[in-house]
């Protein structure tokens, strides 16, 4: 046990230096930290010092839009500075700030004869949403004891391969494809590997989460190339397409991104429940062949199945039911709804997700009940 133990130390202290050297070696830091050139921090406020509403933007834009501009005074780095928060009428629910917030400042240059500006970027979350995170930490550990603790581990491992390797990988314009698919493999082999260590349990496992994984990835390019889909469908695509000129960014393979990894964290669910138990059940009948040990994993399949699909579709309309409520307020009809591609987008990442679970389930029973039935 004590050797196993250290073998998924080693596996961690390999998984961080492989983030590291891909790092150092392949990242562009220039690229990335071009939004931190101005000096920023948080700040608590102290004092309001005016508000008023500037009417400037009503005079050349159609509509009236306003914006009430809020003076104060904040405690940054133990100094007193003067900020502004510009509040537009085009956002919903703005709050104007009140004494003890806490606040996101940011330092902009002046023009020619205009001194330097602070302003107030956002408020200040992260201590909330730390605390959230901890507290999911926490009852991970209690409740799942070594197991939880690994799986965190291989969470937290996987969540950074995608913010400091794959997002600066598309970022520099680099094959999305590719780096998909190497992001995905990383936080398979990775994951599962924590959460059982090696043996057949495990290569059954990772073997389902592998071939379930590579079956919505090649069906996202096929449905992607036959919808005549361009990637261009909501605020964000649309502004990455005219960043192109700075940042070529293949739209397209951005959708096979989104299918791809939005699956992975069910697969991984699937395949593991499903070779867990048939390990379980071989475990304790021994006689149990290759056959029953399949059928059993069909069965415990289909009671995985219903659940586990509504809960990805239900996730993905979600997860974007503020666009489908704005397609369904501009659409005049049904067939131009559905036809819309920011709706044929989520329907697929919902398809092809619940379809990569569905043929997940039999090739995980498959490649559990061969490796089982082989042990005497």
């Amino acid at each position: 046990m004590e050797k196993d133990q250290s073998k998924r130390w080693i596996a961690v202290l390999l998984a961080v230096l492989t983030l590291f050297v891909l790092y150092r070696m392949l990242v562009d830091t220039d690229l990335l930290l071009t939004g931190q050139k101005y000096e920023h921090g948080s700040a608590v406020v102290e004092k309001i010092l005016d508000i008023k509403e500037n009417q400037s933007l009503s005079q050349h834009t159609q509509g009236g839009i306003s914006s009430t501009d809020i003076t104060f005074l904040a405690k940054y780095k133990g100094e007193t500075v003067e900020a502004l928060q510009s509040i537009s009428s085009m956002t919903a629910n703005n709050r104007i700030v009140e004494v003890g917030d806490r606040v996101m400042l940011i330092k902009f240059p002046g023009g020619p004869g205009q001194p330097e500006r602070w302003i107030m970027e956002n408020y200040y979350r992260v201590p909330w949403v730390a605390l959230v995170g901890g507290v999911f930490a926490l009852l991970l550990i209690i409740f799942g004891r070594k197991t939880g603790f690994y799986s965190l581990i291989g969470l937290v491992l996987s969540v950074a391969m995608i913010f400091f390797i794959f997002i600066p990988m598309v970022l520099q314009g680099k094959n999305i494809y590719f780096w998909t698919l190497i992001t995905v493999f990383y936080s398979i082999f990775l994951t599962v590997y924590l959460i059982t260590g090696w043996s057949d349990k495990t290569l059954a496992t990772i073997l389902g989460c592998v071939f379930g994984t590579l079956v919505a990835a090649l069906l996202s390019v096929i449905m992607t190339k036959y919808l005549y889909l361009s990637g261009s469908y909501d605020d964000a695509t649309l502004a990455l397409h005219r960043l192109h000129s700075v940042t070529p960014i293949d739209l397209r393979a951005l959708i096979f991104a989104a299918i791809t990894i939005g699956a992975l964290g069910a697969v991984m669910d699937v395949a593991m429940d499903i070779s867990s138990s048939l390990y379980e059940i071989k475990l304790h009948a021994q006689h149990v062949s290759f056959l029953d040990l399949y059928k059993s994993g069909l069965a415990i399949g289909r009671d995985i199945m219903g659940t586990m699909t509504n809960t990805l579709v239900l996730a993905y309309i979600g997860g974007s039911f503020s666009s489908v409520l704005l397609r369904v307020i501009h659409s005049s009809s049904t067939l131009l709804l559905f036809n819309a591609e920011l709706i044929v987008v989520d329907l697929l990442q919902a398809l092809l997700g619940s379809l990569a679970l569905l043929l997940t389930m039999p090739l995980t029973a498959f490649f559990a009940a061969l490796l089982y039935s082989s042990k005497k």
